[in-house]
């Protein structure tokens, strides 16, 4: 524990922004290696059946990363609770959460307000002319900048209203998110001490099989059995099949007859996130009952991007859309190098950049957002300990 984080969670949910980023680079870049765009080339169609018809798309599988997100978001918002049993936390979280997830919102809405505005956005010609990233990459910020749109996306309709989200499309997981949230601090509210509650939580998982909600019960059920309880670690040949069932399954691919995941399309084809939140649930049972595993989500490295993660996840397409789309065309079209030596060395440099600027916004916005969220919570919501007059 560091305050109120838990090491592994916060190195899971690192390894997890770092796999959105890749598959937006990718998407963005390499086309072909999804599977629905089998005729953009840019490598050698050995390499692209390596990672599209193996689980080595894993590293790349946002459909993955978002449910383990999910996920863990069930697990570390209920740790608390289970810890303490202290019912003033669900109030105070309830209150807390808006603020403190739509701070960092807004600021990379308007953060894409002025790349827009300043006209820094080159994706549209980068994907048309080099990259052939023209059935998505091309289509993202193609409108005139809106100011009070602007700030519509970035103070409310992200969270309230989901749908496309034109400043900063990696915003659709947010309503998604916000509603998870609520679901797990009323739950737990509602049913948190009572013997019963297991049976509450497959309830909840049958009747809200949708749109990703069953993660965040399913990590809260997680976080309750092995916090309510003293933990039974499996051996570690136990873990270690459980982690790679979890890495086939969070790798699923809708690819047709020949696919290896073939047996996992009848859950597919009831919620295309199910084979997804069920690897993600495998990596988490694997993780807690593997100190291996735990060490090193542990690690000093996992653990600060974890802490970033979030600034990371919103503003890394931005930079995509802006400064990798420029370097990318100066070492491909004007320094006339290879496309994947101008690739790498894009990616290298836009990623560095996008660390350092997601510490930044950390330190500087999502710190002091959720300083601000427990600010509000104590100024408005809170008894005064003192008589007013004395």
């Amino acid at each position: 524990m560091k305050g109120n984080r838990i090491a592994y969670i916060d190195g899971i949910r690192g390894m997890a922004a770092l796999i959105v980023v890749l598959y937006h680079y990718l998407l963005s870049f390499y086309p072909e290696l999804f599977p629905f765009n089998p005729n953009y080339i840019h490598t050698d169609n050995s390499l692209q059946d390596a990672f599209i018809y193996s689980p080595l798309n894993i590293f790349f599988n946002s459909g993955f990363a978002v449910c383990l997100f999910f996920v863990i978001s069930g697990y570390a918002l209920s740790y608390k609770y289970f810890i303490t049993k202290d019912r003033q936390y669900l109030r105070e979280s309830v209150i807390r959460r808006y603020f403190r997830l739509e701070i960092p919102i807004l600021f990379s809405v308007v953060v894409s307000y002025i790349l827009l505005k300043t006209e820094c956005y080159s994706n549209l010609y980068t994907a048309t002319t080099y990259t052939k990233s023209t059935f998505w990459f091309s289509h993202l910020w193609n409108m005139s900048p809106d100011f009070f749109k602007m700030l519509k996306e970035g103070l409310y309709s992200s969270l309230f209203l989901g749908g496309t989200s034109s400043y900063n499309p990696v915003l659709w997981t947010m309503l998604i998110e916000f509603l998870g949230s609520m679901l797990v601090f009323a739950t737990l509210a509602l049913f948190g001490d009572s013997s019963k509650r297991y049976l509450v939580y497959l309830l909840l998982i049958v009747i809200l099989h949708t749109n990703c909600l069953p993660a965040f019960i399913i990590g809260l059920a997680l976080c309750d059995y092995y916090h309510s309880k003293e933990r039974n670690n499996f051996p570690i040949s136990i873990t270690a099949l459980i982690f790679a069932l979890a890495i086939y399954v969070g790798s699923y691919q809708k690819i047709g007859a020949s696919g290896i995941w073939n047996v996992l399309d009848i859950i597919s084809n009831v919620d295309k996130s199910f084979p997804f939140i069920i690897g993600a649930v495998l990596f988490v049972v694997a993780v807690i009952n593997g100190k291996w595993l735990e060490r090193f989500f542990s690690s000093p490295l996992l653990q600060f991007l974890g802490e970033i993660s979030f600034s990371m996840y919103l503003i890394h397409l931005l930079i995509i859309g802006s400064l990798a789309c420029s370097l990318f065309s100066w070492f491909y079209a004007i320094m006339h190098l290879s496309y994947g030596v101008s690739f790498m060395i894009t990616f290298f440099i836009s990623l560095s950049f996008t660390i350092g600027a997601s510490f930044l916004m950390y330190k500087y916005i999502d710190k002091n957002g959720i300083k601000f969220s427990k600010w509000i919570y104590t100024r408005f919501f809170t008894l005064k300990t003192k008589e007013e007059g004395k």
